[in-house]
């Protein structure tokens, strides 16, 4: 009995303290379905839409937000080709979670491995860590079709 009423403490704390899951969202700026999810007017061919500085653009648990470089981070609309053009000089994305971390940033399009990143591992544009918060500091023109966040919440459930 004493054997038995051992495990189910042990049981019950790691299910309590362990209660962490993961999850995994996409950003996608070259479908009409993925900006307007974020909210984003779809700009005309030639043009494009600034991204609100003062905005948090969020899906699941992560929060994008982004620092705009003398050129203001934006959705361009390349001839009907559509991605997330951010600047060197001062652009940056920052993702974060409220509870938890990010493990995986993946970014994809045409020119994504242009960035720093303030933690973590950055290579062959893929981030990788353990951090609540990552921002990404442009060294180039990026031009993002998709970026995928992996991350992990700490307590509630599934998201």
């Amino acid at each position: 009995m004493r054997k038995m009423k051992l495990f189910l403490s042990l049981l019950i704390l790691a299910l309590g303290v362990g209660n962490a899951w993961g999850a995994e969202v996409t950003y996608t700026f070259n479908t009409d379905a993925g900006i307007e999810e974020l909210g984003v007017t779809k700009p005309s061919a030639g043009a494009g839409t600034d991204l609100d500085a003062d905005k948090s653009y969020v899906l699941g648990d992560v929060s994008m937000k982004v620092t705009h470089a003398t050129t203001k981070t934006r959705v361009y609309n390349s001839s009907g080709n559509v991605d997330l053009r951010i600047y060197k000089n001062g652009g940056t994305l920052t993702f974060s979670v409220p509870s938890g971390s990010i493990s995986k940033v993946v970014f994809a399009g045409t020119t994504t491995n242009v960035f720093t990143a303030n933690v973590g591992t950055w290579s062959n544009s893929t981030w990788t860590g353990d951090a609540a918060s990552v921002t990404f500091t442009a060294t180039a023109t990026g031009k993002i079709n998709t970026i995928t966040v992996t991350y992990e919440t700490a307590g509630g459930g599934e998201t």
